[in-house]
């Protein structure tokens, strides 16, 4: 029987975060420090290791290019925590139905909060399947209904099909998630990378079209100025994960006008009124800078906010949980939600 070659995939690229600390100190090499900070030694293993199978941005089929993202975040994350359930539906958008997956947890109240997740990809790659593990840990670590978003994806569908999708989703969970057994009144946002600027964008949607503004909003190097020329976009350029080609590509992929707030959020007209927000940044992502700028965006505006650079990590760490820093930094931000929801 041939090998199942995700499994072999999964195999492979887990065995040195199997092996003692100090062993992995040892593979990862000589310490990495750059801008005052050092890299976790699991996440230069992982550099090291994805610097081998780097390609251009979009030098391949689409579809074989998403796969092969697919295929790379299930093998990098843990295995889910259990669930009591996993609901599948379509729920109504714009241009037709919007999958979504509810991760209902042990121990769900009869009416929980819930919160909605939008996954990375930088609008491009990513799927509902991509983000389960961290669906799952979020849904275990706050007793809320996770409600997965599989939103409409460029080049096929750019700008702003997937913004529509991202608020029909939300405006949906607020209007019919009392059918599913959750508490309408308490619903968060959270996402990652451009997960986490459809978040940022859905309560900026939120408020100025005079929906209930999401109960909370967890931004995970979220993607907040696509035109940003940030210093953190200059020292990160290369060579740890996300690099400065991969988000121009991105960018031209996914929206024209870049300058439009509902793509670069940071350049909202206002940003009070707002949820209350966790902006978890990483210290060696190029995105870094531009996701602290919007959490001092939100703080001078009268918004609750709270900003947490978690210095050694790199850009995707919510899909990184077994490192042992990387699942930390997922903790905080589980713990940010579970405090707001049931507050």
């Amino acid at each position: 029987m041939r090998p199942d070659p995700s499994r072999v995939r999964e195999l492979v690229f887990n065995a040195p975060f199997a092996l003692p600390m100090q062993v992995q100190q040892l593979a990862a090499g000589r310490p990495v420090r750059l801008d005052g900070l050092t890299l976790d030694p699991q996440m230069q293993i992982v550099c090291r290791f994805l610097a081998l199978a780097a390609k251009t941005p979009g030098a391949r089929p689409i579809d074989v290019a998403r796969a092969e993202y697919d295929a790379m975040a299930l093998a990098v994350d843990r295995p889910d925590p259990a669930m009591a359930r996993l609901v599948e539906l379509q729920v109504p958008g714009p241009n037709g139905p919007i999958p979504v997956t509810l991760h209902v947890p042990f121990g769900a109240a009869r009416a929980a909060p819930a919160v909605v997740y939008y996954h990375g990809g930088g609008f491009v790659f990513g799927s509902r399947r991509t983000v389960a593990g961290v669906c799952h840990r979020i849904a275990e670590g706050t007793s809320a209904i996770v409600v997965n978003v599989e939103y409409r994806l460029a080049p096929e569908h750019p700008f702003p099909a997937g913004v529509e999708d991202a608020l029909a989703a939300y405006r949906w969970v607020r209007e019919h998630g009392h059918e599913h057994g959750i508490d309408t009144r308490r619903v968060a946002v959270a996402g990652d990378s451009a997960g986490g600027n459809l978040s940022a964008v859905v309560s900026l949607l939120a408020r100025d079209r005079g929906l209930p503004v999401p109960t909370a909003q967890w931004l995970i190097y979220p993607v907040t100025h696509a035109q940003c020329d940030s210093r953190s976009r200059g020292l990160f350029a290369k060579g740890f994960l996300l690099e400065r080609a991969q988000i121009d590509w991105f960018h031209a992929t996914y929206a024209g006008d870049e300058r439009d707030p509902l793509v670069s959020p940071l350049l909202a007209a206002r940003h009070d009124g707002l949820p209350p927000a966790l902006v978890s940044t990483a210290g060696f992502d190029p995105l870094r800078d531009e996701g602290e700028a919007y959490a001092h965006a939100l703080s001078r505006a009268g918004t609750r906010a709270r900003l947490v650079r978690h210095e050694g990590l790199i850009h995707g760490f919510a899909n990184l949980r077994f490192g042992r820093a990387a699942c930390r930094a997922v903790d905080v931000g589980v713990g940010f939600l579970r405090a707001e929801l049931f507050a």
